[in-house]
């Protein structure tokens, strides 16, 4: 750490009331990658520093600590300022010169923007492409700060959430080897989850450093109108704008990815929950206008998609988009009324509808689950049919090599948010018949054996909602893709890491406690992205190695549509998914293997009671 550690840089944890995580959060607030690349150096090497500076031990707070440690920040900016490795500059064709920063394992450009900003007149509008206007003065953009995270109330773990906000949040992150390759690499663009309500894409959750150094592609991640923002809609306006941003993106990446190296031709879409939802939107949206050739993405993987989840007819959407307006009290010129509302009142006026949307919405799923779903049925980004609607009806045109899977718990973070108290069995059959429609609580009941003496049933619910939702929703569009579909592969990620109850994921408390002994949706994540900037908790050898496998198996994918295409020895052959064997994956530990016809009677028996 250079200078910081001529001056024995040192601090007394053990006798300060700060925690590691405290101390890292602030360094990364307040110095975006110098913090970043700080906290790096500071936690690798963490049991070397067991010194103290004078009075450390006695801070109480964030606050007094900054103000003795300024001193200590002005040495580590000057010393790392010099360290900073800069990136050549890149000739982009529609932001003009473009510059990031190397860290220990790729090259980071951060925060390049793709569209104007959706602001004013523009809120609530199909998005605008960037445009460079100084592109002729030869400026060169600094790659180097993370962009705004759209406007939210993130309900995420911290290390998810965005730092700042602002409306002006259309950008997006590369990540490339620092090694460089003769040939150009596999794109792949990630698509962030969060109920299309929260999350953002220069985060450190999904810093992808360390998974481009091991596999060898670029990751892009993307910011998108979230809420409102992202998916009011009335006469006067397109809606589904949110999806709209995720489209210009990608046309962003087909018309600069090459000059940072990347193969336009060979783009994969990778995305989680509401990510995986929308990545099945551009698949409709592809089948449905019958796009021309060349697409915009050739591979796809879906991580824990809400199949079951449907989207909005027009007919709920007007309703609720309605009462969205009133609230925030816009009854006449809606729409300039809504551009003339602060990000505040809009989001307030949207946190009253969805209150409100559960109560009246007919469809519970949707309302709790995802309320600001893409609406069915507009001409500007067109849906026509509920996901498992478009995939059986369509199996054949969509034809394009599909990664698919869940995780092992999927239904319990959302049963325990949504119900913190006990669930007595009387509430049990509430909850099926209000979810799941009254004239299936008997069959739900019977089909999964219900303990009547159980104390509570929160886990029986839960597991009701994954097979429902996740698990057996995939399974059934599988069946009808693997008829056309000889690239078909599904998992099921069943490990309960060690970072879920020493550090509580993401680094942070705001992991959920009931998750801490479950597989819930999203803790495949981590291991996905394996993030030095995540967790201070390092993986065990076991856990790199799981992690190293998941990465080769998407990797893999997204090169050539086969995640065995590039194994090690010793590394579990993934089947494809077939209609005789149904086989998938079980990424797990001590080793990954493979199962047939997982939850084979439940998945058959709602197969036969539906999905919508």
């Amino acid at each position: 750490m250079g200078n910081i550690c001529d001056v024995a840089l040192v601090f007394c944890f053990k006798k300060s009331k700060i925690n590691l995580l405290q101390i890292k959060d602030f360094f990364t607030i307040a110095y975006g990658p110098f913090g970043m690349i700080f906290n790096n150096q500071l936690f690798s090497s963490i049991n070397k520093f067991r010194f103290c500076v004078g009075g450390l031990h006695k801070v109480n707070s964030v606050k007094s600590m900054v103000e003795q440690l300024k001193f200590l920040i002005l040495l580590f900016v000057s010393s790392t300022v010099n360290s900073i490795q800069q990136t050549e500059i890149i000739n982009t064709t529609t932001n003009g010169y473009i510059q990031g920063f190397s860290n220990e394992y790729a090259e980071v450009f951060l925060g390049i923007p793709y569209a104007k900003a959706p602001t004013g007149a523009l809120r609530f509008q199909v998005p605008q492409a960037y445009k460079n206007e100084n592109k002729q003065n030869n400026t060169v953009f600094q790659a180097i700060e993370p962009g705004d995270g759209c406007i939210q109330e993130c309900t995420l773990p911290t290390g998810a959430c965005p730092k700042t906000m602002s409306e002006d949040c259309l950008s997006l992150n590369i990540y490339r080897p620092r090694r460089k390759s003769g040939q150009a690499l596999t794109v792949m663009i990630f698509i962030h989850g969060g109920n299309f309500l929260s999350g953002a894409s220069a985060v450190p959750a999904y810093d992808a450093s360390h998974l481009v150094n091991l596999t060898n592609v670029i990751v892009v991640t993307i910011n998108y109108r979230l809420g409102a923002f992202g998916f009011y809609w009335n006469n006067g306006l397109p809606g589904n704008v949110g999806l709209l941003d995720q489209q210009l993106a990608m046309k962003w990446v087909q018309y600069n990815i090459n000059s940072f190296g990347g193969n336009p031709s060979n783009v994969v879409l990778f995305g989680q929950s509401a990510g995986a939802t929308s990545i099945s939107c551009h698949l409709q949206n592809l089948v449905v206008n019958k796009v021309p050739q060349p697409p915009l993405f050739h591979k796809v993987i879906m991580e824990s998609f809400p199949i079951g989840i449907p989207l909005r007819s027009t007919e709920s959407a007007a309703s609720f988009n309605n009462a969205f307006a009133a609230f925030a009290g816009c009854l006449f010129d809606v729409t300039l009324c809504l551009q003339t509302k602060t990000p505040a009142e809009i989001l307030k006026a949207q946190n009253l509808a969805q209150d409100s949307n559960v109560v009246l919405e007919t469809n519970k799923l949707l309302a709790i689950g995802q309320p600001w779903e893409p609406t069915l049925n507009l001409p500007t980004f067109l849906l026509t049919n509920n996901h498992p609607e478009f995939f059986v009806q369509n199996s054949n045109p969509i034809n394009i090599p599909i990664l698919l899977g869940t995780t092992y718990d999927e239904g319990t973070l959302f049963i325990y948010d949504a119900q913190r108290q006990t669930i007595k069995y009387t509430d049990l059959l509430a909850y099926i018949g209000a979810l799941w429609n009254v004239e299936n609580v008997i069959p739900i009941n019977l089909q999964y054996k219900i303990n009547f003496a159980l104390a509570d049933y929160h886990d029986v619910l839960s597991q009701i909602l994954a097979d429902s939702v996740f698990t057996c929703a995939a399974r059934y569009i599988a069946q009808s893709l693997s008829l056309h579909n000889s690239n078909l592969y599904l998992y099921v990620f069943n490990y309960l890491s060690n970072y879920n109850t020493e550090v509580l994921a993401y680094g942070n408390s705001s992991f959920k406690p009931q998750c801490y002994t479950k597989v819930c949706h999203g803790s495949e994540l981590p291991l996905v992205f394996n993030s030095d900037f995540v967790l201070p908790y390092k993986l065990t050898e076991e856990e790199e190695g799981l992690s190293q496998l998941i990465g080769r198996y998407f990797t893999n994918f997204a090169k050539t549509g086969n995640p065995n295409s590039e194994l090690s020895v010793g590394d579990e052959k993934w089947p494809v998914f077939q209609n005789i064997t149904k086989q998938n994956i079980l990424l797990t530990l001590p080793k990954s293997i493979t199962a047939s016809n997982y939850r084979g009677a439940i998945c058959d028996f709602w197969n036969k009671l539906g999905y919508d």
